[in-house]
């Protein structure tokens, strides 16, 4: 398996392989770059893998608006995304204090992970009715961030998650 910096510029594609279960993959030509894997049928905790390393990705704080991101091994917190209710999206601070900026569309079609600068990094297109799905671009200016595998499975997971509260939202 390549690490998925290695792939940038390529077509990615998140799809979940099996319905009956919460775990998805990201294709790349003949192959999967990463696997991301919730815990349980029921809640937000997942992990998730690439050649780069292995996550952690927990809902934490009041109300859970906050996802924790950890590294597998040591159990370091990399990251923490900040949710952005009026707006939707929200902010990932690293533990460095450096931030990126993520953004749904309107209709909840596209998300996006931006530098604190503006400049754009990772795209999902997102699709699927029963199975979820993302065509995904990693922009090459984010290629040489050290923070880009996790990044790219964080990026699936909030996706999902918005999914998961959209539905719990109309239920």
């Amino acid at each position: 398996m390549k690490t998925i910096a290695e792939f940038t510029g390529h077509d990615f594609r998140w799809v979940q392989p099996n319905l009956l279960k919460r775990e998805y993959e990201l294709k790349v030509e003949d192959g999967v770059a990463a696997r991301l894997k919730f815990s349980h049928t029921i809640g937000s905790s997942a992990t998730g893998e690439s050649q780069d390393g292995r996550w952690s990705f927990n809902r934490a704080g009041f109300w859970r608006r906050n996802v924790v991101v950890r590294e597998l091994a040591s159990g370091a917190e990399l990251a923490i995304f900040n949710k952005n209710i009026w707006k939707g999206g929200g902010t990932v601070v690293l533990t460095a204090g450096r931030k990126f900026l993520t953004t749904p569309n309107f209709w909840q079609s596209h998300y996006d992970i931006w530098s604190e600068d503006g400049q754009p990094l990772i795209h999902y297109r997102i699709g699927g009715i029963w199975r979820p799905s993302a065509a995904t671009l990693i922009e090459p200016g984010a290629a040489s961030l050290p923070e880009l595998p996790w990044m790219t499975l964080l990026g699936w997971y909030l996706v999902l998650l918005m999914r998961q509260d959209a539905a719990a939202a109309a239920a």
